[in-house]
């Protein structure tokens, strides 16, 4: 299948409230889905050339 890996182990953060969590929390969850995102991306590319 190509559907990624990574789609439920990490699923997408929910944005965390300012007035509970500080805003470096939320920015800290942002990157690290950019970067999943990221490698979800490759990995789809990965599989998609193999099948085609």
């Amino acid at each position: 299948t190509t559907t990624c890996i990574y789609k439920g182990r990490f699923k997408m953060p929910k944005r965390p409230e300012p007035k509970k969590r500080k805003n470096t929390t939320c920015l800290k969850l942002r990157v690290r889905w950019d970067i999943v995102q990221r490698m979800c991306s490759k990995r789809k590319e990965m599989l998609v050339r193999r099948l085609s």
